[in-house]
C-alpha cells in the first residue's frame, strides 16, 4: 500500500472533476456509436479514471476478460491480465471480441 501512495505522490496524479468525466464518457459513447451499430440508448453511464491500480494477480489469465453471457457483460482492464497497458489493452480486445460475438447474433 504504501508503494502504490508514494507512486501517486510523485506522479502528480489528480482526480478528474465530474464534468471531465461526464465529458469523457459522452465522448466515448459518442465514438462507439459513429460504429453505426443500432443499439439502445443507456440506462447508466459512468467514466472513471482508476489512478490507483496495481492488481498483485490477474483474475483471467485465460480468458484475458471477465465475460458472462448470461448478463451481456464484458469487464476488461490491467486487473485480468497484466497490470500494465498492455494488459489493459489485449482484455479489451478479448472483451471487444466476445461483445462483437453477442452483436451479430441479434
Amino acid at each position: 500500500m504504501e508503494y502504490a501512495k508514494d507512486v501517486i505522490a510523485h506522479s502528480g496524479l489528480e482526480k478528474p472533476s465530474k464534468e471531465t468525466l461526464s465529458k469523457v464518457g459522452n465522448e466515448m459513447l459518442q465514438e462507439f456509436l459513429s460504429t453505426g451499430l443500432s443499439i439502445p440508448q443507456p440506462f447508466f453511464m459512468k467514466a472513471h479514471r482508476w489512478g490507483s491500480a496495481f492488481p498483485a494477480a490477474s483474475i483471467a489469465k485465460e480468458e484475458k476478460c471477465v465475460w458472462s453471457e448470461k448478463k451481456k457483460l464484458a469487464i476488461c482492464g490491467d486487473f485480468c491480465l497484466s497490470p500494465n497497458v498492455e494488459g489493459a489493452i489485449l482484455s479489451g480486445l478479448a472483451a471487444a471480441s466476445k461483445l462483437k460475438g453477442l452483436i451479430s447474433t441479434l
